[in-house]
């Protein structure tokens, strides 16, 4: 009987080992999940596609047909969360994240479809507004299209 506990000493101090190791890479990683709904102010209509970011952290995502998103692994601490969409004002919210806990906020965008601003696509496929460009980029307004002539 003596001997079968002999024998389980090395594999013991293995899994403590281990554990221990592993234990400080684990707590080092300090985030928390960031989760919430974007809807219309007016009509409380949940908002498919909006872009929810914290662009200090270079992340974000869209939101789910039902307005709702969810960005896990988002480091611990106060950032600032930006919720655009498309005829919709962009709306700014402090946000404070603490590790291993799930924080909620809750986004009511106001129809603005007066404050919108030329969109860029660039070859890296990142989003940028044309007045921070520092170079210059044609267009072609929607009147040029109608006046060119097509023939089918």
């Amino acid at each position: 009987m003596y001997t079968r506990y002999v024998r389980a000493i090395p594999t013991l101090a293995l899994i403590l080992a281990a554990s221990v190791f592993s234990a400080g890479p684990v707590a080092a990683q300090q985030t928390g999940t960031l989760t919430g709904q974007v809807t219309a102010q007016a009509t409380i209509r949940p908002l498919s596609g909006a872009q929810v970011s914290i662009s200090a952290l270079n992340i974000g995502i869209l939101t789910r047909g039902d307005g709702r998103y969810l960005i896990p692994g988002v480091p611990v601490g106060t950032h600032t969360l930006q919720v655009t969409f498309l005829g919709y004002g962009t709306v700014t919210q402090e946000v404070t994240i603490r590790a291993v806990q799930t924080t909620t906020a809750d986004f009511a965008l106001a129809i603005s479809a007066i404050n919108l601003d030329e969109i860029v696509v660039t070859g890296t496929g990142a989003r940028t507004e044309r007045r921070q460009l520092g170079q210059t980029i044609n267009s072609v307004d929607f009147e040029e299209i109608a006046l060119a002539p097509f023939t089918t």
